[in-house]
């Protein structure tokens, strides 16, 4: 008994590494961190021009991080169980500007519950770097048998605050808004009184759920800054 389970542990191991192994070839480039387990408690503050954001850091003294164009794409089986049960699996290319030095962000979201206003999601990722990661990864789980369901751009410029990050998103064709990110609920709304927020709308919606509440005539899927470099992915719109 003990040979047979030293066999079946020396046999996932050696599954384990080979998968590791194809997983780096595909990438091609440096991952800096395999996986990585977060919880994630955030809320979206509806249609605030960039300027009011900004002058809004400058009053409490955030430090700006970036500012990044984001291609985001969805994976999910072809029964869209992932959809079904609100998690996520996506992979992300952030461009910096004006280097254009480039990341990719593979991100698997675990919906936990919305309380106190707010989304909970554990959250498991790795991030990679190198040009070619994105393209190599979204084929990579094209080959495990994964359905990509859907591909928009955005742009974004992080700020942060003590324990606190505010993530300005910018979509085609809807109102800018921003998302407040915190270690717990508490805090989320510690952020939303510092900065004067209480009349702006507030919601824990994804962006799926957003345009499908508020501009259902929009479609996340194929929303994009810069039509003639992407290709429009196929699929079915998400709720994201």
């Amino acid at each position: 008994m003990k040979a047979h389970k030293n066999k079946f542990f020396n046999i996932a191991s050696a599954q384990r590494e080979r998968t590791s192994a194809m997983s780096a070839g595909l990438v091609g480039s440096r991952a800096k961190k395999l996986v990585r387990k977060k919880q994630e408690v955030e809320i979206k503050v509806l249609e605030v021009s960039k300027s009011v954001f900004l002058k809004k850091m400058r009053e409490i003294g955030a430090k700006k991080e970036y500012s990044v164009l984001v291609k985001v794409k969805y994976f999910d089986f072809e029964d869209r169980r992932i959809h079904g049960k609100r998690d996520l699996l996506r992979v992300r290319e952030f461009t910096f500007l004006p280097g254009r030095k480039q990341k990719t962000e593979v991100v698997y979201k675990a919906y936990k519950c919305v309380k106190g206003g707010c989304k909970f999601f554990d959250e498991f990722e790795f991030v990679a770097e190198g040009d070619e990661s994105f393209k190599n990864i979204c084929a990579f789980f094209g080959q495990l048998g994964f359905v990509e369901t859907v591909y928009y751009e955005k742009k974004r410029t992080l700020f942060k605050y003590k324990d606190w990050k505010f993530e300005f998103d910018e979509h085609p064709r809807i109102p800018s808004f921003f998302e407040i990110e915190a270690k717990n609920a508490k805090k989320v709304m510690e952020a939303v009184r510092l900065l004067k927020l209480e009349k702006f709308e507030k919601t824990p919606e994804s962006i799926g759920q957003l345009l499908k509440r508020k501009y259902p005539e929009i479609s996340l899927n194929g929303l994009v800054w810069y039509h003639s470099t992407v290709r429009q992915a196929h699929g079915k719109r998400s709720s994201g």
